[in-house]
């Protein structure tokens, strides 16, 4: 009999589950030892105690109600529920079973872990709904337009096809459609607000846009085809500059971007020009001529120029000259500022002027 109990208790205290045997009047309490359990007051000595002294607060009134159920109905009772201890709720489910009119046999097990799991699977849950509420209408509406892409794309491929079709059998109707597609993309140049010519390996002219052909003094684009840079409105010295360029980025094989070039306009006067220029490939990669483009940058220039005989003039003052900002912030000051003041002129316009120590 001690083999057998040893057995019962090794076997007691292997198992994870809570087992209580309650009597019928719900008065007295018997405990299975098993390992470890999980109640408001583990510390206590708990058989033969009544379930008041067994679980905190109400859940003693939802528990006797079960009980009740299960020995009013002779069928076991399932159901889920929680216990306090300390910053955590430990959740159990528990199947309570009928061994006699006046008895139950209630066995609980600890499901924390996975009531948990749940709780961050029911937010993330939550979440994504929000989400996908959220960006519902968006995506109608992305799926509308993507729908309505697709149509008009389908279309323009059906009509690309048909015209290439056409073209196999038809090569006047080829060559017609090149036409129209250097004309289109010399409307995108013509309407560019950059200055763009392309060369030969020679530096003559294969090309231009209206704004090129307008600044070189020419009614058209078509008409600097074949012309070289001695054929235009530039200086000798202008023209030689412009053709080493050409030569220097097609030898490197090595764009230049941003150099600034003066050019004479046809009515004298004098332009700055803010040049890229790229050297082209052919489908061997080999260089057959260069791409420029031009930006108009003479307002610019000018202003700088202006600031600058400003500065001069202001520097040339004997009297002192300081601006500021509304916050006395100083972001000017002439040489008489900085010589009757004492200071120098990176000192100063770190200061405000009420900081300027007018004493030294």
């Amino acid at each position: 009999m001690l083999d057998k109990e040893m057995q019962m208790r090794s076997i007691f205290q292997a198992m994870q589950d809570v087992v209580l045997v309650l009597d019928a009047d719900l008065q007295e309490i018997e405990v299975i030892p098993t390992h470890p359990m999980m109640f408001a007051h583990p510390q206590w000595d708990i058989v033969n105690q009544t379930l008041e002294l067994f679980w905190d607060g109400d859940q003693t009134e939802i528990f006797r109600s079960k009980i009740e159920r299960s020995l009013a109905r002779q069928y076991p009772v399932t159901f889920e529920y929680s216990v306090r201890q300390g910053n955590r709720d430990l959740w159990f489910t528990s199947h309570i079973s009928p061994i006699s009119k006046n008895s139950v046999v209630w066995v609980a097990r600890e499901i924390t872990d996975r009531k948990e799991a749940e709780l961050r699977l029911q937010n993330i849950r939550e979440q994504l709904e929000m989400i996908v509420e959220q960006r519902t209408g968006a995506l109608q509406r992305l799926n509308a337009e993507l729908e309505q892409r697709l149509q008009e794309r389908t279309a323009q491929l059906q009509e690309v096809n048909e015209q290439l079709r056409q073209e196999i059998g038809d090569r006047h109707h080829a060559q017609e459609e090149l036409r129209r597609s250097k004309q289109l993309l010399q409307l995108v140049m013509d309407n560019s607000p950059q200055f763009i010519v392309w060369k030969d390996l020679n530096s003559m002219y294969l090309g231009c846009n209206r704004n090129f052909a307008q600044l070189a003094g020419l009614s058209t684009p078509e008409e600097i085809v074949g012309k070289t840079d001695y054929d235009l409105f530039w200086t000798r010295d202008e023209a030689d500059g412009y053709r080493l360029g050409d030569r220097r980025v097609m030898n490197r094989n090595h764009p230049e971007y941003h150099r600034i070039e003066t050019k004479l306009k046809e009515d004298g006067t004098r332009s700055w020009i803010d040049t890229n220029t790229i050297p082209l490939h052919d489908a061997k990669d080999q260089v057959v001529g260069i791409l420029r483009t031009y930006e108009n940058v003479t307002e610019r220039k000018q202003i700088e120029e202006q600031l600058r005989l400003t500065h001069f003039t202001l520097n040339r003052l004997g009297d002192i000259v300081v601006l500021m900002s509304t916050e006395a912030q100083l972001f000017y000051v002439n040489d008489s500022a900085c010589r009757t003041l004492g200071y120098e002129q990176s000192e100063l316009l770190n200061l405000k002027f009420y900081q300027i120590d007018l004493k030294g």
